[in-house]
C-alpha cells in the first residue's frame, strides 16, 4: 500500500490542515492547468464526523477499496480464478448436455402463436422419442442383404454461372467445365464411393459385366460424348429446321413411338408417310443419344452440338435428356445457357461400413481430405474469365459452415485485437490493456452461466453470439471512463490525494457512479425486447441485459483492483523496467502526483484529449 506525502500528521490535524488550507491558502485551491477556482462539487471529501457506515470507515474511505488496495494481488487473483472457475463449470455444464447449445431458430415467430406452441409440442415429442431411442437400443441399422455401393448416401452437385455474354457452351467454357468434373471421375479412388450399377449385360456377348459406377448427370457427358455422328445430327438439325411443323408433328407421334402408349389413337390420325418419317428420325435422335456417355473428347462442332441440344429441348420425348442442364432462357432462337448444372451420387453402404452414418463419415473423410482443397480452386472468383463455378453437398454442410465461421472469426479477431491496441495506446500499459479485454471476455461466459443454468433461460439464439461485439465496445468505454477519473485523480490535491485508499474511493464513487447510470440504462434497453413475442430477439435481449451487467461488475472490481497494481508496481517505471513487476514505484505515483500538485505541474492528458485540444485552439473555440 502506498504511503502518503501527509503520512506524518495523525487524522486530527488532518482536519486541521484541511480547514486551514481552505482559509489561508485560498490561492493554491486553483487549477494548476488553468489556473481558475477549483470547482468543489468533484472533490469526495472525507468524512469529518468519524463515523463508519455500512460501506465506508471513520474516514469517508469505502471499506471494499480498501481491501483492494491493502491486498491487490490476492483480491485480483480471487476475482482471476473465480472468472477462470465458473468458464470451466459452463463448459462442463455444456458438454454434459452433449448437444449443440444454441437453440434452432426454426421457430422464431410469436411463441404465443397457436402454430408455435404445436410446433414446440412436436419437437419436445420427438427429443423425447429421440432420447428413449438412444437409451434403449445401440441404433446400428446395419443394411443387412445389401450390396456395396448399391444405394445413395449422398449427392452434390455443380453450379456453372457465365461470366461472358456467350454463355457457357464454348469452347473456352466447356473445358473449364470439364476439368471441375474430372477431379471427381478421373480421382483414383472414386470407383471405391460412386453409387455402383449391377447386373449389367453386356448387349455383344450377353455376358453379365462388373459392377460400374453410376454415370452423372452432366451437359459434358454430352460434348464429351463416345462417339457423334456429325452428317446424322446435321440431318435431324435441317428436318427440324427446314420444316417447324414437323416438332409439332413428331410430338404429336412421341407418346407411341417413345412409350408405346396410345398408338392406335394417334397412328389412325396420321399418314403413314407420316409415321414413317418419324420412326426415322427416332432412329436418328436415338442413335445419337445412347452415346452420350462422356468417355470421348471434345466434340469439334461445339455449335452444332448446341443446336441439336436447343431441337432436343423441343420434343417433349427427348427434351428430359436435356433440359436438366439448361437455363430458361435457352432456346432454338438464343442458344445460349448463362447457367447449367451437374449431379453427382456417392454410395452407401461403402466397402469395410456396418452402416449409414459410418459410411457417411468415411465419404466425407474422403471428400474432406482429397477433393474440397481442388473444388475451392474451382470455385475462387479469380479462376478464369470465363465461367463462375460453385458445388454443394449435403454431408459437408457443417464442416463448409464451420470453415465460414473461422474464416469470419478470424475477421472478428482483427476488430478485437484492433480494440486491444488502442487500449494499450489509451492506457499506456500492456498490463491494463491485458485485464482489460480479459474481463471483457469474462462476461460472455459468466452471463451464459446465469442465463442458461442459474436462471434456467433454455432458448440460446445465435443472436447472442453478437453480444462480444456490443461487450467489446462497451467495457472499453467503461474503462475509459475509470482510467478518466483515475488520472484526473491525481489533480484533486491532498483532500483526495491523503493516500491510495482515499484516491481509489473518490475514483470509486466518480466513476462507478456514471458507469452504473449508463449501465443501467443499457440494460433496460435490451429488456424491451422482453415485449417482442420473437423468442430469438427476447433471449438475445435478455442475455445482452446479463453480458452488460457483469461487465459492469467486473470492472468495478477486477479491473479495479488491476489499476492499483499498476499504480503500486508499473506507473512510474518507464520502458523495460516496467516489467519488473516484483518491485514497488519509488515514490509512489500517488506522493508525486501531490508533489506535481503542490508545484503547479500541468497534468498529462490522453492523447485523443491533446488531439481535440489542438483542434479547438486552432478554430478559436477556446
Amino acid at each position: 500500500m502506498a504511503s502518503s506525502s501527509l503520512k506524518d500528521k495523525d487524522e486530527g490535524n488532518y482536519v486541521d490542515d484541511v480547514e486551514n488550507f481552505d482559509e489561508e491558502e485560498e490561492e493554491e485551491n486553483l487549477d494548476p492547468v488553468e489556473h481558475k477556482p477549483r470547482n468543489r462539487s468533484f472533490i469526495a471529501r472525507a468524512s469529518t464526523t468519524g463515523k463508519s457506515t455500512f460501506f465506508s470507515d471513520q474516514h469517508g474511505n469505502l471499506k471494499f477499496v480498501n481491501v483492494i488496495v491493502r491486498h491487490p494481488i490476492c483480491i485480483f487473483f480471487t476475482f482471476f480464478a473465480i472468472c477462470i472457475f465458473c468458464t470451466l463449470v459452463l463448459s462442463r455444464l455444456v458438454r454434459r448436455e452433449g448437444q449443440n447449445p444454441i437453440t434452432e431458430d426454426t421457430n422464431a415467430y410469436d411463441i404465443y402463436d397457436a402454430r408455435s406452441i404445436a410446433y414446440d409440442s412436436l419437437r419436445i415429442a420427438k427429443e423425447d422419442v429421440e432420447d428413449f431411442y438412444e437409451t434403449n437400443s445401440r441404433r446400428l441399422r446395419k443394411l443387412e442383404g445389401q450390396q456395396v455401393q448399391e444405394d445413395v448416401g449422398d449427392r452434390m452437385i455443380w453450379i456453372y454461372k457465365a461470366k461472358t455474354e456467350d454463355g457457357l457452351f464454348t469452347n473456352e467454357a466447356i473445358p473449364i467445365m470439364r476439368a471441375a468434373e474430372a477431379t471427381i471421375l478421373e480421382h483414383e479412388d472414386y470407383e471405391k464411393y460412386c453409387v455402383l450399377e449391377y447386373d449389367l449385360v453386356d448387349e455383344t456377348t450377353g455376358e453379365t459385366l462388373p459392377p460400374q459406377c453410376e454415370k452423372p448427370l452432366s451437359v459434358m457427358n454430352i460434348y464429351y460424348a463416345s462417339e457423334w455422328n456429325s452428317t446424322v445430327a446435321a440431318e435431324v438439325i435441317s428436318e427440324f429446321k427446314t420444316n417447324p411443323s414437323s416438332v409439332d408433328l413428331y410430338n404429336r407421334l412421341a407418346p407411341c413411338l417413345d412409350f408405346s402408349l396410345f398408338c392406335d389413337e394417334i397412328l389412325g390420325t396420321v399418314s403413314a408417310n407420316a409415321t414413317a418419317w418419324a420412326e426415322d428420325m427416332k432412329v436418328k435422335i436415338d442413335s445419337i443419344i445412347e452415346n452420350w456417355d462422356g468417355k470421348g473428347d471434345l466434340n469439334p462442332n461445339v455449335e452444332q452440338v448446341t443446336e441439336f441440344i436447343a431441337y432436343m429441348n423441343l420434343l417433349f420425348s427427348k427434351s428430359f435428356n436435356v433440359v436438366f442442364y439448361l437455363d430458361s432462357e435457352f432456346s432454338v432462337d438464343n442458344q445460349k445457357s448463362m447457367f447449367s448444372r451437374s449431379f453427382f451420387s456417392w454410395g452407401q453402404l461403402l466397402e469395410g461400413t456396418d452402416d449409414e452414418d459410418e459410411s457417411e463419415e468415411q465419404l466425407k473423410e474422403f471428400v474432406l481430405d482429397n477433393l474440397v482443397e481442388e473444388w475451392d480452386k474451382f470455385t475462387a472468383s479469380d479462376n478464369n474469365p470465363v465461367v463462375q463455378s460453385y458445388y454443394f453437398m449435403g454431408s459437408l454442410i457443417f464442416d463448409i459452415i464451420l470453415r465460414i465461421l473461422s474464416n469470419d472469426g478470424l475477421k472478428a479477431v482483427g476488430s478485437l485485437l484492433a480494440v486491444f491496441f488502442y487500449l494499450r495506446f489509451m492506457l499506456g500499459s500492456w498490463f491494463l490493456a491485458a485485464v482489460g479485454m480479459f474481463e471483457i471476455f469474462m462476461s460472455l461466459p459468466l452471463a451464459w452461466l446465469y442465463f442458461s443454468y442459474i436462471f434456467q433461460i433454455k432458448y440460446f439464439s445465435s443472436l447472442n453470439t453478437l453480444c462480444i461485439f456490443i461487450v467489446t465496445a462497451i467495457g472499453a468505454d467503461d474503462i475509459f471512463v475509470f482510467m478518466d477519473s483515475y488520472k484526473q485523480s491525481a489533480g484533486m490535491g491532498p483532500e483526495v490525494l491523503k493516500d491510495l485508499e482515499t484516491r481509489m474511493s473518490w475514483v470509486y464513487r466518480r466513476s462507478g457512479s456514471a458507469m452504473l447510470l449508463t449501465s443501467a440504462t443499457t440494460c433496460l434497453a435490451f429488456l424491451t425486447t422482453l415485449f417482442s413475442p420473437i423468442a430469438g430477439t427476447r433471449s438475445f435481449g435478455v442475455f445482452a441485459a446479463f453480458v452488460i451487467l457483469l461487465d459492469y461488475v467486473l470492472v468495478m472490481t477486477l479491473f479495479c483492483t488491476s489499476v492499483v497494481i499498476y499504480h503500486d508496481r508499473f506507473e512510474t517505471k518507464k520502458w523495460c523496467c516496467n516489467c519488473s513487476f516484483w518491485s514497488k514505484c519509488d515514490p509512489t505515483p500517488t506522493e508525486k502526483a501531490i508533489e506535481d500538485y503542490q508545484n503547479g505541474v500541468e497534468l498529462k492528458t490522453d492523447p485523443i484529449s491533446r488531439f481535440f485540444k489542438v483542434i479547438a485552439y486552432g478554430s478559436g473555440l477556446v
